[in-house]
């Protein structure tokens, strides 16, 4: 280890950089006294990471830094946990990332811990550590007390701060004022904060995110009883806590990269997923039957229940050979036993006798009546398997689920598993841990569906798949999620929306809702509403009781939805792109406004719209009439669908009698948008052409400047874990802009040097909204031919302007380099810009 020249200065400035720059062997004090200073705190190098703070006759605190803006600060237990569970929860430990230069200031009763970018200052007394964090600039937390012996923490709040987190909370976005119960629940059609999903992080306006290491159920009082605090209360476990700090994207970079990335999907989980509670035998025939001849695009039928027919190599081959439909399933189900429609009794004797089952304090088999299965009319019997033991689930796998995975079938749900249908869960415990139902209440939810997916891609490997219904922290990291049960108002259909962003601040992005409501077949027109929004959704299907199929609400919906799925195939390459954006840097796909600009101050509250990337906006139709307001951010917007002439934001804009195939759905000035080919299922034909919609600066914003951007498109396979040697291709399509020129630039980069998603590929490029007179266009420095009569809708090598809309068209035939330029002048009349 390389020593330090500079020397420790007792009761000053000590200079240390865990790991790197350490002038004193681990053990040593930074700040030590004699008798009468023994009262005095005292700062210990613990570790690499690590600064161990002791004070006579109080708690010990343990600070760990993993980055210059990210850190952990601990109130060690006074016994050693027990319990002996794994780290389920985060997935890189704090050893494995690389060291931090610190500087320590250790006064009698102060420690001041200095990162190149946060100042955080630490005292001790008696059961409680007191805390200040700044950034470089400003103050992060002015008062921050964490009480060991209550198990409370309470931070001062600033006056205008805003609190953002927690799952798919769906009373508020900014929970300023709200009480959050960190305890799933079986949140059925909720509009309060209860929810299937809670994560015990948030992240504040004030510049710093704050993540609550600890599954046991807690509250946060976010100012609802003293207005100016956050106070959190945990019911039992450590006083342990990761802090972020920095804008709310690089805190939710920061999280994910602690709890995991969202999942790398397989490319047709972004096609359109068809489901119900349930399709029964060979039902999925005829829906895919249907889809098909009345062209509506689909890749998935989903079977909630488990049908044996269905499940069948016989059943699954045919709906992929007739259809190209594949069959998701509801594997995941954490009890078994016998209710209407299921009888595993059997398996339930089997599971019981091999001591897999949840028990009471006697080490009885649990047995037992439960509401999440059964009518009032109904009496089921079932049991909760212990999917903390890995002996069980393999089990479960061998004797129930693994036929099903061999002939084909592909987990679709991993569905209840909030355990608040469990009685008196203080006294039923999991026999492999020993602990109680009421302490893993949380991490149930995470650990259930966690054995269930990766037991799942165990015994078939490549990706990730399945909805996940419960969740805790790091369930990102798992298939994809909803926002649960719903029913079919457009009151739910809102709160689910707001429930839905508030996962995506939470660590998430592979997000979606049950189109239509779950909870019985919705209105014809309230169904188009929300389909039209679901397609801009990461996750898109519609399912719940009743008919949920697009033809059962009538031509016009039936219409509508055509349209939508036809937007939503052309769109994947722009959505596949972002996820493997999230699953990279763990920035979801979709986005609050205030997440994606949060500069403006119109989009702190907004909790009905959402980004698409960086520069598609939604506003999704909560009413049958077609008429909304909404905000549209600095800026000039394009209509995304073509119809609506571009206006300028900063303000809201009304949207009246908006038609069933339609919605606002805006496009951002200097927005690169690549499209695929209409399909009817993804991977129907290559992506060739592309499609590549460039949307024109504003003449207002050009003034002496040169507006640019770029979208990074991305592909692989699409099913494999290839891509993670290499075996993708990343094509950046870059454009600028000034009052004179237009350019723009297509690079394809493979990962391996090697991959190609198409071999040669044509280019089909729209330039929207550029003003001026267009006399040609080059391709790397030679002059395009205009189209005419005969080149104007072949693949030959042309250029053309569409004397309506004034968009300049461009076909770049696959002949054409792989790499190539394409600029053309603009001449201007001289009049002034608006």
């Amino acid at each position: 280890m390389r020593q330090s020249n500079q020397r420790l200065r007792i009761g000053g400035c000590l200079v240390l950089a865990a790991g790197v720059l350490l002038s004193q062997p681990l053990g040593t004090p930074a700040f030590a006294q004699g008798a009468e200073s023994a009262d005095r705190m005292t700062v210990m190098r613990e570790n690499e990471h690590s600064f161990r703070i002791t004070r006579a006759e109080s708690v010990e605190a343990l600070v760990t830094f993993l980055s210059p803006t990210t850190f952990r600060v601990r109130i060690l237990p006074l016994e050693p946990d027990t319990s002996a569970l794994p780290e389920y929860v985060t997935t890189k430990s704090d050893e494995s990332y690389p060291p931090v230069e610190v500087r320590v200031d250790a006064q009698p009763n102060e420690v001041t811990f200095n990162t190149s970018a946060a100042i955080l200052n630490l005292s001790l007394e008696d059961q409680v550590l007191s805390l200040e964090l700044r950034s470089r600039d400003k103050v992060l937390i002015d008062s921050w007390d964490i009480d060991a012996g209550e198990r409370v923490a309470r931070i001062d709040l600033q006056s205008a701060e805003r609190i953002y987190g927690f799952g798919d909370k769906r009373a508020a976005m900014d929970q300023r004022g709200q009480k959050i119960d960190i305890v799933n629940r079986d949140a059925f059609a909720s509009e309060s904060n209860q929810s299937y999903k809670s994560v015990p992080f948030y992240m504040s306006s004030a510049g710093y995110g704050l993540f609550f290491h600890n599954y046991r159920p807690s509250t946060f009082d976010v100012g609802a009883s003293v207005k100016n605090r956050l106070q959190l209360k945990a019911s039992g476990g450590e006083m342990d806590f990761y802090i972020f700090v920095g804008a709310m994207k690089e805190i939710l970079s920061q999280f994910t990269e602690l709890t995991g990335r969202p999942a790398m999907l397989p490319l047709w989980a972004f096609g359109y997923h068809q489901g119900k509670a349930t399709y029964r035998g060979r039902e999925g025939f005829d829906v895919g039957q249907q889809m098909r001849q009345r062209k509506l695009p689909f890749d998935v039928i989903y079977y909630d229940a488990f049908d044996k027919e269905a499940t069948s190599r016989t059943f699954i081959d045919a709906l992929w050979e007739r259809y190209r439909g594949r069959l998701t399933v509801g594997f995941g189900m954490p009890m078994f036993g016998t209710w209407r429609g299921n009888d595993d009794s059997a398996l339930l004797n089997d599971l019981a006798a091999r001591g897999f089952l949840m028990v009471d304090r006697n080490n009885r088999p649990a047995i037992g009546r439960d509401t999440n299965v059964e009518d009032d009319e109904d009496k089921s019997s079932v049991a909760y398997l212990d999917y903390f033991s890995a002996r069980a689930v393999d089990h479960v796998f061998a004797v129930k689920w693994d036929d099903a995975l061999k002939n084909g079938a592909t987990l679709g749900m991993v569905d209840f598993g909030e355990l608040d249908h469990v009685r008196n869960a203080d006294q039923k415990f999991w026999p492999s841990t020993g602990m109680s139902v009421a302490q893993t209440r949380n991490l149930f939810g995470l650990v259930y569906p966690l054995a269930v997916v990766n037991g799942v891609l165990d015994r078939v490997g490549g990706r990730s798949t399945g909805m996940v219904r419960p969740g805790f922290a790091g369930s990102q990291r798992l298939g994809w999620t909803t926002t649960g049960d719903s029913v079919p108002t457009y009151a739910n259909f809102r709160a689910h929306t707001r429930a839905m962003l508030n996962l995506t601040l939470s660590g998430f992005s592979n997000v979606g809702q049950d189109i239509g409501g779950w909870d019985g077949k919705s209105q014809d027109i309230l169904y188009a509403r929300w389909f039209g929004a679901a397609t801009f959704y990461p996750f898109m299907w519609s399912h719940g009781k009743g008919d949920h199929e697009p033809y059962s609400h009538g031509e016009a919906v039936e219409s509508a939805a055509r349209s939508f799925l036809n937007l939503r195939y052309r769109l994947i390459p722009y959505l596949y792109s972002l996820h493997e954006l999230a699953h990279r840097t763990g920035m979801p796909v979709i986005r609050p406004v205030h997440l994606q600009d949060p500069q403006d101050p119109a989009g702190v509250r907004i909790d009905d719209q959402f980004f698409v990337g960086d520069n598609i906006l939604v506003a999704p139709l909560f009413n049958d009439e077609g008429d909304r307001k909404l905000y549209l951010p600095e800026g000039t917007w394009y209509d995304l669908f073509g119809e609506q002439q571009p206006v300028r934001g900063g303000v809201k804009i009304e949207r009246k009698s908006v038609p069933l195939n339609r919605l606002p759905a805006y496009v951002r000035a200097g927005s690169v948008i690549p499209l695929g080919p209409a399909m009817q299922y993804t991977g129907q034909q290559p992506v060739d052409p592309l499609s590549v919609d460039v949307y024109g600066f504003a003449p207002i914003d050009l003034a002496g400047k040169t507006g640019t951007s770029v979208f990074s498109l991305y592909e692989d396979d699409g099913l494999s874990i290839a891509y993670q040697s290499g075996e993708f291709q990343r094509t950046q399509l870059r454009f600028s802009q000034t009052g004179e020129r237009v350019r723009f630039d297509v690079t394809p980069e493979s990962g391996d040097g090697a991959f190609q998603s198409v071999s040669r590929r044509g280019y089909r490029l729209q330039f929207h909204g550029i003003e001026g007179t267009v006399n040609g266009v080059r391709l790397d420095g030679k002059a395009i031919p205009a189209a005419d009569a005969e080149t104007g809708g072949s693949a030959l090598l042309a250029w053309s302007k569409n004397e309506w809309t004034g968009d300049i068209s461009v076909v770049i035939p696959p002949s054409a380099p792989h790499a190539f330029t394409v600029e053309f002048a603009t001449e201007r009349q001289s009049h002034p810009t608006q």
